[in-house]
């Protein structure tokens, strides 16, 4: 008695979030060895061959899942020896199927600014976004990608989505832009609302900021009284000239009085040499940040 089992390679194709699996198995026996044939896969009979025949066919499965997917097929060929009598077992194979996660395109959004880099890209379910590009707009930091219902997207969480997805650029504003801090382009007087987000911008386009130098922001009640306010800047913008961003938070001023203050900005750059950018100037909290509903 003689009976073969050849089990192809599975074949994955993906439909979107659906995962569809092709086998190839073929059967086969020499003439009379049992009365009939019959397939099973992974417990469940497949078919049945003509008496004294074979079977052969493209076994097909499918998987509804974005996530990349495996599952184990345990191909088996059971013989009938004559008419009436039971199944018996002959021989198996497992084989597995594989297939890579779907994959979707995300669009970024840059809103009222400009895309630095593509508009767009492919990216994979279950695996991070990976480098992304920036929005610019003048006058503004961009702050990095969002979804439409505000969530933060950055480049090492998983994507979750299970279709194409846009993000949208959010910004915040700058000295000199839709902002209400202001700063005296003569005396670097500046002035703002306490308990707001504000951020300013410094750099120097002759001699950029770059890795190892060190932007310190420091507000004082008076010249040699304690800090009250103190920023260390150590990452720079490349797109932007080398340029250092402060932010100033709503508890960076919430619970400070009203009224007048002294602040500077130094720089020590990476071998050492220290500069001050800004010598003191007036720093003024005005009014109170008021928030709607």
């Amino acid at each position: 008695m003689a009976i073969s089992l050849t089990v192809g390679t599975p074949v994955c194709g993906r439909d979107g979030n659906q995962v569809n699996i092709s086998i190839p198995i073929t059967a086969n026996m020499t003439e009379g060895s049992a009365y009939k044939l019959r397939v099973t896969v992974n417990g469940e009979i497949w078919k049945t061959g003509a008496t004294y025949g074979n079977v052969s066919g493209t076994f097909i499965d499918t998987a509804e899942t974005p996530a990349s997917f495996t599952r184990t097929y345990l191909v088996a060929v059971e013989q009938q020896a004559s008419v009436g009598e039971g199944w018996s077992f002959y021989t198996s194979k497992t084989v597995t199927a594989e297939a890579d996660p779907a994959v979707y395109t995300v669009t970024f959004d840059p809103g009222d600014g400009v895309i630095v880099g593509g508009s767009s890209k492919a990216v994979s379910y279950g695996l991070a976004y990976g480098d992304m590009p920036r929005g610019k707009l003048e006058h503004y930091r961009f702050q990095g990608w969002y979804t439409a219902d505000g969530d933060f997207v950055g480049e090492d969480d998983l994507v979750a989505a299970t279709d194409d997805h846009t993000l949208y650029a959010h910004y915040q504003a700058l000295s000199g832009g839709a902002s209400r801090l202001t700063i005296d382009e003569d005396t670097h007087a500046m002035s703002m609302v306490r308990g707001d987000s504000e951020a300013l911008i410094v750099k120097c386009s002759d001699d950029p900021f770059v890795d190892g130098d060190t932007i310190e922001f420091t507000v004082r009640k008076r010249v040699k009284s304690e800090k009250v306010i103190h920023k260390t800047v150590t990452e720079f913008e490349e797109d932007e000239d080398g340029a250092a961003y402060i932010e100033i938070l709503p508890n960076d001023t919430s619970s400070l009085d009203f009224g007048d203050y002294v602040y500077d900005i130094q720089l020590t750059k990476a071998n050492g040499w220290v500069t001050t950018l800004i010598k003191r100037a007036k720093f003024t909290l005005e009014d109170e940040v008021t928030y709607n509903g």
